[in-house]
């Protein structure tokens, strides 16, 4: 991306701002541009773009950006202490499971996540987040935080179910929900405190859960486990207990739920 960027107040939220363009390759890698350039101060930064041409997902999955989604990223400047940041991805998902809750409206579809941060439309995914973590020229840790969100539209071929949220609302734009989005993160951020308040959070993710108790599938680079889903721990790490009684702890993995008549 060629263009400066220039970051206005978000109006009702002290210290955050945020920047739109037309057309990128990617929000994320434009903010950590930013990062690398020392021009991303003390973060709270949004960036938003009317289309992705390089859009991507977890592990590098290229990710589908037609205009009319929303598609936005935003950068943290030393959110958390190292030893707290791992939990982050669950605020996130809380955080934008929260901004589509309130787009959708009282009286809508339930809302639920999947760990570790998918957001599920009555069972089907409305959303990818990506989180990377890189170093600024200080030492600093920063984590830029994208989102892809199906508004007016979902990719067909994938291995899940998916949705949109005119679907459910038919006058869902991603302008409003960008409102309701950055609402949600400096709430919610805010009440994590830098890693200080996870066990409240870790209870609001919970309360909104998919599938606690029920079977499900991680899948690995390398391997597959079955059981039950049983909880997640104090990390944000997710326990299942397996067929032979004992429990496992997955950092990371793709989850899938039985699909009824399956």
């Amino acid at each position: 991306m060629s263009e400066t960027l220039v970051f206005e107040p978000i109006p009702g939220l002290p210290d955050w701002r945020a920047a739109h363009v037309a057309t990128t390759g990617s929000t994320n890698a434009d903010l950590a541009a930013l990062v690398r350039e020392r021009s991303a101060g003390e973060g709270r930064l949004w960036l938003t773009a009317g289309e992705q041409t390089q859009g991507r997902g977890r592990r590098g999955r290229p990710w589908s950006s037609p205009p009319g989604n929303l598609f936005g990223s935003l950068v943290l400047v030393d959110p958390a202490p190292v030893d707290r940041i791992g939990f982050l991805p669950l605020v996130t998902g809380l955080a934008v499971r929260d901004a589509v809750a309130a787009e959708l409206g009282e009286g809508g579809p339930s809302i639920e996540l999947k760990w570790p941060n998918d957001v599920l439309i009555d069972g089907a995914k409305c959303c990818g987040i990506l989180l990377e973590s890189l170093s600024a020229p200080d030492g600093t840790n920063a984590v830029i935080i994208g989102c892809g969100i199906n508004v007016t539209a979902h990719p067909l071929d994938t291995p899940y179910p998916a949705t949109h949220l005119t679907a459910h609302r038919p006058d869902a734009t991603s302008r409003s929900l960008f409102h309701h989005l950055a609402g949600a993160f400096a709430k919610v951020l805010n009440d994590w405190n830098r890693g200080r308040n996870t066990t409240a959070i870790r209870e609001r993710w919970l309360d909104h859960a998919r599938g606690r108790g029920q079977p499900l599938t991680v899948t690995l680079d390398n391997a597959t486990h079955q059981g039950i889903f049983e909880d997640i721990d104090a990390d944000g790490y997710l326990i299942l207990r397996l067929p032979d009684g004992t429990s496992t702890t997955f950092a990371a993995g793709d989850v899938f739920f039985k699909q009824p008549g399956r």
